[in-house]
């Protein structure tokens, strides 16, 4: 049985595809305009994950560390938004930078909340 879709999500999925298949090619060619373009892709992500961290915190409950997700998600925010602000001259070197104090970050605040639930329990 064919299913019917509408002919603007078939394109949708044309073009993504066909732009999937072809973004390794442009970077290969232009490796600084990948680098400017990845660096402004992760500015976005780290701010979307800072909020989303910061959301999270608030609608944890009382008795759990909420304390080191909002500061993990605070920092996040902080490092996606300076990227963003500072994007065509940060692509070369902030990728590699921010990323790591980014995990170092997380991954400090998720033993906080290890440690912290276990006093709790």
């Amino acid at each position: 049985m064919r299913s019917r879709s509408k002919p603007g999500v078939n394109f949708c999925f044309g073009f993504s595809s066909a732009r999937s298949t072809s973004s390794p090619a442009s970077s290969r060619s232009n490796p600084l305009l990948a680098a400017a373009l990845l660096t402004l892709v992760l500015g976005f992500a780290l701010i979307a994950s800072g909020i989303m961290r910061i959301v999270l915190a608030f609608n944890m409950k009382q008795e759990s560390p909420w304390v080191w997700v909002v500061l993990s998600g605070v920092i996040t925010l902080l490092l996606g938004l300076i990227i963003v602000a500072h994007w065509p001259v940060s692509g070369l070197y902030i990728l590699g930078l921010f990323l790591g104090i980014d995990l170092v970050i997380a991954g400090v605040s998720w033993i906080g909340i290890g440690s912290g639930l276990r006093r709790h329990a």
